[in-house]
């Protein structure tokens, strides 16, 4: 198995399949290597065009011929076989995060139940059929370029907007104790 991978040179291109034949394309030749030029210059940062090399594949020879015999002995049904023997790392205790890094990483029960109850809305919206989930063009685009469910979108204009102001809980710290006023 003599498999290498490589990175393209500037005058070589990715072969493509579509599904459409050359007399049925709407877009030409050049017009079609003028757009896929764009495209790289446009993701150019993201690559280092610089570095090139080759490398080849990085698997165990030993194993690769043992597996081999062994499937051909058995010629039973592929199996999912594990490694013996891995690497990780030990990640603490969700208690020994700071408080407000917990916020972050972690949702609250009833930032869940609100999940879970917006989730019924727009799945009762949707006809209670996953195969017709609202699409993301179907969406509304809210002014920060968030994607709303309709069905969310509704609920949230229909909910009453509450008056006065919001009553909420004071800290501070003097000294003491904190207050709660």
């Amino acid at each position: 198995m003599g498999r290498r991978s490589r990175l393209l040179e500037d005058d070589e291109s990715i072969p493509r399949s579509d599904s459409t034949s050359d007399s049925e394309s709407c877009v030409s030749d050049d017009e079609d290597m003028d757009m896929d030029r764009s495209k790289a210059r446009k993701h150019a940062g993201l690559i280092d065009a610089s570095t090139r090399f080759e490398e080849t594949l990085k698997y165990n020879k030993k194993e690769a011929r043992e597996g081999e015999a062994a499937m051909q002995a058995e010629d039973r049904h592929p199996c999912v076989q594990f490694e013996h023997t891995v690497t990780g790392i030990e990640i603490r205790h969700h208690r020994d995060y700071p408080a407000c890094d917990r916020k972050l990483m972690w949702n609250s029960f009833a930032e869940i139940q609100a999940n879970a109850d917006r989730n019924i809305n727009e799945f009762r919206h949707d006809g209670w059929q996953w195969r017709n989930a609202t699409e993301e063009s179907e969406m509304v685009v809210q002014s920060v370029g968030e994607l709303v469910h309709p069905a969310s979108y509704k609920s949230r204009k229909a909910a009453p907007k509450r008056k006065g102001r919001k009553k909420t809980r004071v800290h501070r710290r003097k000294g003491r104790q904190y207050s709660r006023g």
